[in-house]
């Protein structure tokens, strides 16, 4: 129950995290000049999260699903959370826009995230 409730907690305090970070407005600050920085952090963010789903789905009554299902269930769920990010962005967000990149770096953080999770070496896939 204890383990159920930190990797529900974990998944859905970093959803919010990602979700609110996305949809602040552009505020002016020191800049990063390191290119495609901002779509690095996107992979990043979408890596973190999927891996997290991927973690919660496996160590709690989910694990019953078929790989397949956890893997378009991460898939599917997470580019929605990203595709409808980027249109309130490009709506409604002052002063952000979406972009297509953002979307393709976001779906490439799912991916890695997928075969980092279902790799033989990951500490996280083993039996408990």
């Amino acid at each position: 129950m204890l383990k159920s409730l930190l990797y529900s907690g974990s998944y859905f305090l970093w959803l919010f995290l990602l979700i609110y970070l996305s949809l602040l407005p552009n505020l002016s600050g020191p800049s990063i000049e390191i290119p495609y920085f901002d779509k690095i952090v996107h992979l990043g963010f979408y890596f973190v999260a999927s891996f997290l789903f991927l973690l919660l789905v496996e160590k709690t009554s989910l694990k019953k699903l078929t790989k397949n299902i956890k893997i378009f269930s991460a898939i599917v769920f997470h580019l929605l959370i990203g595709v409808s990010i980027e249109y309130l962005q490009h709506t409604y967000v002052s002063g952000r826009s979406g972009e297509l990149e953002d979307v393709i770096a976001n779906f490439l953080g799912i991916l890695l995230a997928i075969i980092s999770y279902y790799s033989k070496w990951n500490y996280f896939s083993r039996p408990n």
